[in-house]
């Protein structure tokens, strides 16, 4: 609902507040993602297929807590993949496990995945990745 001073028309719209708890940069990475081994999983996730590699193409946007992964299948939320990301202009890489938090159709039959780091990135981490 628009605050009593703005007419109902108004270009103006009051949003939901935002959720991150850290802020997010656009990003351009390459980004390989494997399923997790079912041992490192734990009962909280399920794991894709086996031969599922190569599921993530590209990062989107990324901060310390998590990053948007465009896929090129669905994966469903709960799902862990060992992902490694690298900058391709400083070609530096780092590793992470993330959680499928949520997943988005995009156009061209891709799929925007917000995942969730099962570690923090160091603050030097992110900025090699930027």
């Amino acid at each position: 609902m628009a605050p009593p001073n703005l007419p109902s028309s108004s270009p103006y719209m009051v949003s939901s507040p935002e959720r991150r708890t850290s802020l997010r940069f656009r990003s351009n990475l390459k980004v390989t993602c494997q399923p997790a081994p079912k041992e490192e999983i734990g009962a909280f996730a399920r794991s894709v297929g086996e031969n599922d590699y190569g599921l993530c193409s590209q990062g989107k946007d990324i901060s310390t807590h998590g990053i948007g992964l465009v896929c090129s299948q669905r994966l469903d939320p709960g799902t862990i993949l060992n992902c490694r990301f690298l900058n391709p202009t400083t070609r530096f890489m780092c590793s992470r496990p993330v959680q499928v938090m949520r997943i988005t159709p995009q156009e061209d039959d891709k799929w925007l995945a917000g995942c969730r780091f099962a570690q923090e990135l160091e603050y030097s981490e992110l900025l090699g990745l930027l």
